[in-house]
């Protein structure tokens, strides 16, 4: 009777340890996070103007929402004070992160679109519609 309860318990830590062993994190989680500090030029639409080094942050609020925050001076605009809350999708082709927002700036309405690269860089669309204008503004940075 000992023998046997000896082997129930031997298989059971056995049985045990396998589990343990097998339960593993998925090779497909991936760390990489899109918050962070972007630093860039920013090129204002169809002009031959860029302003260098500018700083975009951007705020992962949870996996799939993120907040932008710019605060440049653009000519032709005027100081561009964006906080963008944006839905953050992962495109799997492209092996891209894409956050999509709306909101407004001084009343005028506002479309934000960013690319985020595993490399830590970052490709940004702006556009504010000021009346019947609509005004592009684009970043390209690396955190």
């Amino acid at each position: 009777m000992k023998k046997v309860l000896e082997s129930k318990l031997f298989l059971l830590t056995l049985l045990s340890v396998m589990f343990i062993g097998f339960t593993a994190c998925s090779d497909d989680d991936n760390e990489y996070t899109v918050a962070g500090v972007y630093t860039g030029n920013l090129e204002i639409g169809s002009t031959e103007q860029s302003i260098p080094g500018v700083k975009v942050t951007v705020n992962q609020d949870s996996s799939d929402k993120v907040t932008l925050s710019i605060n440049q001076a653009v000519p032709g605009i005027g100081t561009l004070d964006i906080q963008c809350p944006s839905t953050l999708t992962y495109n799997a082709d492209d092996k891209e992160y894409v956050s999509n927002g709306n909101t407004t700036w001084e009343g005028y309405d506002v479309v934000v679109t960013g690319y985020y690269y595993e490399d830590n860089t970052a490709d940004i669309d702006i556009a504010v519609t000021i009346g019947d204008n609509t005004f592009y503004v684009y970043f390209s940075g690396k955190k």
